[in-house]
């Protein structure tokens, strides 16, 4: 049988929340004293809770994206017409219970500042933001040493059961990646059940579920592409391609708040035939490609390695207990 209370709950509240996790962390709270407990994504915020809060611990809601806005892209651009009705009831399930949960947190973070001001004005709290950052020592800037003559490689890193991934794939490969004017070009996707990406039958696509060490495929690839069009929050793969000296090709939405610069650091672009026009021209002008990811390494190095980060996120900490 289904409770009532099931049916006011979202999808993730139902796979997320354990009651026995809940027990243990008020039993470990009840027993030490901690001054602050960080919930890090939406996922696992659920556990805050006026239960906890009697513990006189501070609560910290991390953000890495607005969920409920996500879910909602999903179902306008993506969900069959006649189900539509019913994903969005659960959006507003995604949103109720989002919205508590920062309201209920005593501190957020988000990584945008857009994303910041939209906390803000619900919560009427001030919202901290701590970017996503980069292990500088793991991800080593590897120049290229020569334009391969052969084959080019273009590479796309995402997990596949997060659903923005399979969109961008899809897309890239029917409005891009055919349409591109180079003969001997390779396009790899390489992420967790990619084997969901069937709907693309082509020899020049290879596609990897797993490799031992992801810094390995960056150095081998001659370009980066992130044709993310759906979520928010900041998308890791684009910062470690940066520092591991792979250019990157992106929507200028996705990385607006990131202070960089088109054509300097990074490329931009607007449509699928500027997309297709800069991935030539980076596939082509090994001098752009090469300015392109020197000034990238210099600008992670500045403003988004794991030192430079980790330090802000404790100076938040720091304060707020």
């Amino acid at each position: 049988l289904i409770s009532p209370l099931d049916l006011r709950e979202s999808i993730f509240r139902k796979l997320y929340f354990d009651k026995k996790i809940e027990e243990i962390i008020e039993a470990k709270l009840a027993t030490e004293k901690f001054d602050l407990v960080h919930f890090e994504s939406y996922y696992t915020s659920f556990y805050i809770s006026e239960r906890l809060k009697k513990y006189n611990t501070r609560l910290l809601f991390g953000t890495e994206n607005i969920e409920n806005k996500t879910y909602k892209n999903y179902v306008e651009y993506i969900a069959p017409f006649l189900l539509k009705p019913i994903f969005n009831i659960e959006v507003s399930k995604i949103k109720k219970e989002e919205e508590k949960l920062l309201k209920d947190a005593d501190i957020v973070i988000a990584v945008t500042n857009s994303e910041a001001q939209i906390i803000n004005k619900l919560t009427n709290n001030k919202c901290f933001v701590v970017e996503n950052g980069v292990d500088l020592d793991y991800f080593r800037f590897v120049p290229k040493k020569a334009f391969r003559l052969t084959e080019k490689n273009i590479l796309f890193v995402g997990n596949f059961s997060y659903f923005p991934n399979i969109d961008a794939v899809k897309y890239f490969y029917n409005r891009v990646f055919k349409h591109v004017k180079i003969s001997n070009i390779k396009f790899t996707i390489i992420g967790k059940k990619s084997e969901k990406i069937s709907f693309i039958n082509d020899k020049r696509v290879v596609k990897i579920n797993y490799v031992c060490d992801i810094k390995n495929e960056y150095q081998k690839a001659d370009v980066f592409v992130a044709p993310i069009r759906i979520g928010g929050g900041t998308n890791f793969k684009i910062l470690e391609a940066m520092a591991s000296g792979t250019p990157v090709i992106t929507f200028s939405k996705r990385v607006k708040e990131l202070g960089l610069e088109n054509d300097y650091d990074i490329v931009t672009v607007e449509n699928e035939i500027e997309f297709r026009e800069k991935l030539e021209k980076l596939l082509e002008d090994e001098e752009f490609a090469q300015k392109i990811a020197k000034n990238a390494r210099k600008t992670i190095e500045k403003n988004y390695s794991w030192e430079t980060i980790g330090n802000k996120l404790y100076k938040i900490w720091k304060e707020q207990i």
